[in-house]
């Protein structure tokens, strides 16, 4: 029971992850900014983090 309970929640935190990246990167096409260049780096690395953690 618990095993299922916490492959949900890390489909859930999956789900939202990946709907904050779309989100920010919608906003850097947008926007276009060279700020946005180290945020995007940032999300890179948390991928990278995301999927050896599943």
């Amino acid at each position: 029971m618990l095993s299922c309970q916490e492959n949900e929640k890390k489909l859930m935190n999956g789900m939202f992850r990946s709907f904050v990246v779309v989100h920010l990167l919608k906003k850097r096409i947008l926007y276009g900014n060279k700020l946005t260049v180290v945020p995007v780096l940032m999300l890179f690395l948390y991928l990278g983090l995301v999927a050896k953690a599943v």
